[in-house]
């Protein structure tokens, strides 16, 4: 009886050793992850304090009192930024992620941008230059009667800042190429469902018109060889409201302006060589133009209103406007997204994604 009572007692006394060993172990799991996840805390803040926090690496990994903290980066989509924070104590790991939206180049807060001069040389030349005007050059006026308004004018700004730049597309090391621009808008095309885009090949010119089988299309992309495959896009005022669309040209684009466009309409344009407006009946446009060559605005016969931005990395010049010829910022980021066709480019700003995080989680 003696015997089987200590054996009880010992097999008591052995369960409660188990269980307080089970709940060591348990506090230390606790204590380990809790550890763990403050870390990646700790982790964060420090990428948060130094900007060159990475020092173009894409992981980092440090060491802190009571273990290791990994840092990730994963910029893939040009959009934002994905900040992965792993703490790591003892066996056990915590993982935080941050999200940075991307600051868009600051080129798309300018009414007017070019990387050359802004030249003002027809007889006759009245301009309202509203909003921010940055030149990489200066303005240039030499009308013979001339009467010109600019808001808030900078010359002789870095030419990263007054531009977009395509990406280097076939890994040569030089960006900004003609191949760059062709592989760029093949990659974007592909993005987009099939009805929304009209791919035309040929070094043809194609003339534009608002007309019903443009509804619902979003991009235009006429691809020919460099400095062909024109576009000459007539009476732009008549696009329905709500309509977007980015017309993309490997050649010039002539948009001869008639009518005033819808409030919320859109008409962008891409045009590798060049850009050229002129205007007979009085004129509003909202959207977005961009040419690597020089935008020409001449035979402006009626007042006319661009609303949004023009970026020419070529130079801008103003010939004959016998009205007013205006232009006025307008934002053309809805819902944090690009016009179509101005997806991946890249230009410059003193960082390039927001400061603070608009997404924290723990994965």
């Amino acid at each position: 009886m003696a015997c089987l009572g200590l054996f009880v007692v010992l097999m008591l006394t052995a369960g409660f050793a188990l269980s307080l060993v089970s709940e060591l172990g348990n506090a230390q799991r606790f204590r380990n992850r809790t550890a763990a996840f403050w870390l990646a805390q700790a982790g964060l803040s420090r990428y948060l304090y130094e900007q060159d926090f990475f020092r173009g690496e894409e992981e980092r990994e440090i060491a802190l009192p009571g273990g290791r903290v990994r840092l990730s980066k994963d910029d893939s989509v040009t959009d934002r930024r994905v900040v992965s924070a792993t703490g790591l104590v003892k066996g056990s790991k915590r993982t935080i992620q941050l999200v940075f939206d991307a600051q868009y180049p600051e080129v798309f807060e300018n009414a007017l941008s070019t990387g050359g001069d802004l030249v003002i040389n027809g007889r006759r030349a009245v301009l309202a230059l509203n909003d921010r005007i940055r030149l990489s050059g200066q303005m240039r006026n030499t009308a013979r009667f001339a009467s010109v308004f600019a808001e808030d004018i900078r010359e002789g700004m870095n030419p990263g800042r007054v531009s977009l730049i395509y990406p280097d597309r076939n890994d040569n090391g030089r960006t900004d190429e003609f191949e760059d621009f062709l592989a760029h808008n093949r990659e974007l095309i592909q993005g987009y469902p099939q009805q929304e885009v009209a791919y035309i090949q040929g070094n043809n010119t194609l003339v534009l018109t608002p007309a019903s089988n443009l509804q619902g299309k979003k991009i235009v992309y006429v691809e020919g060889e460099e400095g062909q495959g024109d576009v000459v896009i007539q009476f732009g005022g008549a696009w329905d409201d709500g309509q977007q669309l980015t017309v993309i040209s490997t050649g010039d684009v002539t948009f001869n302006q008639g009518g005033a466009m819808a409030r919320d309409a859109r008409l962008n344009i891409i045009a590798w060589s060049g850009y050229k407006e002129s205007a007979v009946l009085p004129s509003e446009h909202h959207g977005l133009i961009m040419t690597k060559g020089m935008a020409r605005f001449n035979e402006i016969y009626d007042t006319s209103v661009t609303n949004g931005c023009v970026i020419a990395d070529g130079g801008i010049a103003v010939g004959e406007v016998w009205s007013t010829k205006t232009f006025n910022f307008l934002n053309l980021i809805r819902d944090g997204r690009l016009p179509p066709g101005f997806e991946g480019l890249i230009g410059t700003r003193t960082a390039g994604y927001r400061e603070r995080p608009n997404t924290w989680k723990e994965i």
